[in-house]
Protein backbone atom coordinates (compact mmCIF):
# COMPACT_ATOMS: atom_id res chain seq x y z
CA UNK A 1 0.00 0.00 0.00
CA UNK A 2 1.45 3.36 -0.97
CA UNK A 3 1.63 6.31 1.38
CA UNK A 4 -1.05 8.16 -0.61
CA UNK A 5 -3.46 5.21 -0.38
CA UNK A 6 -2.82 4.91 3.35
CA UNK A 7 -3.46 8.64 3.75
CA UNK A 8 -6.66 8.39 1.74
CA UNK A 9 -7.92 5.45 3.79
CA UNK A 10 -7.03 7.23 7.01
CA UNK A 11 -8.78 10.42 5.92
CA UNK A 12 -11.88 8.47 4.91
CA UNK A 13 -11.89 6.52 8.19
CA UNK A 14 -11.65 9.79 10.11
CA UNK A 15 -14.50 11.25 8.04
CA UNK A 16 -16.62 8.14 8.63
CA UNK A 17 -15.97 8.32 12.38
CA UNK A 18 -17.01 11.98 12.48
CA UNK A 19 -20.11 11.21 10.41
CA UNK A 20 -21.11 8.33 12.67
CA UNK A 21 -20.52 10.46 15.77
CA UNK A 22 -22.67 13.26 14.33
CA UNK A 23 -25.41 10.79 13.46
CA UNK A 24 -25.40 9.34 16.97
CA UNK A 25 -25.44 12.89 18.35
CA UNK A 26 -28.38 13.89 16.16
CA UNK A 27 -30.33 10.83 17.26
CA UNK A 28 -29.51 11.42 20.93
CA UNK A 29 -30.56 15.06 20.82
CA UNK A 30 -33.73 14.27 18.88
CA UNK A 31 -34.84 11.22 20.86
CA UNK A 32 -36.94 12.89 23.59
CA UNK A 33 -38.67 15.46 21.36
CA UNK A 34 -39.47 12.74 18.82
CA UNK A 35 -40.90 10.40 21.48
CA UNK A 36 -43.02 13.22 22.85
CA UNK A 37 -44.31 14.41 19.46
CA UNK A 38 -44.53 11.19 17.43
CA UNK A 39 -44.20 8.25 19.81
CA UNK A 40 -42.25 5.06 19.20
CA UNK A 41 -43.05 5.08 15.47
CA UNK A 42 -41.42 8.49 15.24
CA UNK A 43 -38.25 7.21 16.88
CA UNK A 44 -38.05 4.39 14.36
CA UNK A 45 -38.51 6.89 11.54
CA UNK A 46 -35.82 9.13 13.04
CA UNK A 47 -33.32 6.27 13.21
CA UNK A 48 -34.11 5.19 9.65
CA UNK A 49 -33.73 8.77 8.39
CA UNK A 50 -30.41 9.24 10.17
CA UNK A 51 -29.18 5.94 8.71
CA UNK A 52 -30.23 6.95 5.20
CA UNK A 53 -28.43 10.28 5.48
CA UNK A 54 -25.31 8.60 6.83
CA UNK A 55 -25.35 6.08 3.98
CA UNK A 56 -25.63 8.86 1.40
CA UNK A 57 -22.85 10.78 3.08
CA UNK A 58 -20.49 7.80 3.18
CA UNK A 59 -21.19 6.85 -0.45
CA UNK A 60 -20.57 10.39 -1.68
CA UNK A 61 -17.34 10.59 0.27
CA UNK A 62 -16.04 7.40 -1.34
CA UNK A 63 -16.04 9.19 -4.68
CA UNK A 64 -14.30 12.23 -3.17
CA UNK A 65 -11.57 10.06 -1.66
CA UNK A 66 -10.99 8.07 -4.86
CA UNK A 67 -10.68 11.02 -7.25
CA UNK A 68 -8.99 13.51 -4.98
CA UNK A 69 -9.02 17.12 -6.10
CA UNK A 70 -11.28 17.17 -9.15
CA UNK A 71 -14.09 19.75 -8.95
CA UNK A 72 -16.28 17.71 -11.30
CA UNK A 73 -15.91 14.71 -9.01
CA UNK A 74 -16.88 16.83 -6.01
CA UNK A 75 -20.06 17.86 -7.77
CA UNK A 76 -20.78 14.26 -8.79
CA UNK A 77 -20.27 13.16 -5.18
CA UNK A 78 -22.83 15.69 -3.96
CA UNK A 79 -25.29 14.56 -6.64
CA UNK A 80 -24.80 10.91 -5.64
CA UNK A 81 -25.30 11.81 -2.00
CA UNK A 82 -28.50 13.72 -2.75
CA UNK A 83 -29.83 10.98 -5.06
CA UNK A 84 -29.24 8.25 -2.46
CA UNK A 85 -30.93 10.23 0.29
CA UNK A 86 -33.83 11.35 -1.90
CA UNK A 87 -34.56 7.94 -3.40
CA UNK A 88 -34.24 6.00 -0.13
CA UNK A 89 -36.21 8.63 1.77
CA UNK A 90 -39.04 8.70 -0.74
CA UNK A 91 -39.10 4.91 -0.92
CA UNK A 92 -39.33 4.70 2.86
CA UNK A 93 -42.03 7.35 3.06
CA UNK A 94 -44.15 5.98 0.21
CA UNK A 95 -43.79 2.32 1.17
CA UNK A 96 -45.17 3.04 4.61
CA UNK A 97 -42.35 1.22 6.39
CA UNK A 98 -42.29 3.93 9.05
CA UNK A 99 -44.11 7.16 9.88
CA UNK A 100 -43.61 9.45 6.86
CA UNK A 101 -43.79 12.77 8.73
CA UNK A 102 -40.98 12.12 11.20
CA UNK A 103 -39.00 10.30 8.50
CA UNK A 104 -39.00 13.30 6.18
CA UNK A 105 -38.36 15.81 8.96
CA UNK A 106 -35.40 13.84 10.33
CA UNK A 107 -34.15 13.18 6.83
CA UNK A 108 -33.91 16.93 6.27
CA UNK A 109 -32.29 17.59 9.65
CA UNK A 110 -29.71 14.82 9.37
CA UNK A 111 -28.98 15.68 5.72
CA UNK A 112 -28.10 19.27 6.58
CA UNK A 113 -25.96 18.32 9.58
CA UNK A 114 -24.05 15.69 7.62
CA UNK A 115 -23.70 18.07 4.66
CA UNK A 116 -21.50 20.21 6.90
CA UNK A 117 -19.32 17.16 7.58
CA UNK A 118 -19.22 16.30 3.85
CA UNK A 119 -18.22 19.82 2.91
CA UNK A 120 -15.45 19.80 5.52
CA UNK A 121 -14.11 16.52 4.12
CA UNK A 122 -14.28 17.69 0.50
CA UNK A 123 -12.52 20.98 1.23
CA UNK A 124 -9.88 19.22 3.31
CA UNK A 125 -9.31 16.69 0.53
CA UNK A 126 -9.00 19.35 -2.18
CA UNK A 127 -6.66 21.45 -0.05
CA UNK A 128 -4.51 18.42 0.70
CA UNK A 129 -4.17 17.63 -3.00
CA UNK A 130 -3.44 21.26 -3.90
CA UNK A 131 -0.75 21.50 -1.22
CA UNK A 132 0.89 18.25 -2.30
CA UNK A 133 1.24 19.34 -5.95
CA UNK A 134 4.53 21.13 -6.64
CA UNK A 135 4.31 24.70 -7.86
CA UNK A 136 6.15 25.67 -10.97
CA UNK A 137 8.68 28.48 -10.55
CA UNK A 138 7.37 31.81 -11.78
CA UNK A 139 3.73 30.69 -11.94
CA UNK A 140 1.23 33.12 -10.49
CA UNK A 141 -1.87 32.16 -8.51
CA UNK A 142 -4.11 32.90 -11.50
CA UNK A 143 -2.00 30.57 -13.68
CA UNK A 144 -2.29 27.81 -11.08
CA UNK A 145 -6.06 28.21 -10.75
CA UNK A 146 -6.48 28.25 -14.55
CA UNK A 147 -4.62 24.93 -14.83
CA UNK A 148 -6.81 23.31 -12.14
CA UNK A 149 -10.08 24.00 -13.95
Amino acid sequence: MTARMAGTAGDYARFAAVGIALTVGIAAVGYLPTVRLAGAAGVTAMLVACGISLLGSLLGAVLVSIARGSSQVLLAAMVIRFAVVLSAGLAGALAGLCAPGPLLIWLAISYVVLLICDTWYAVRTVRGVAQSQPRQPGASESDASARET
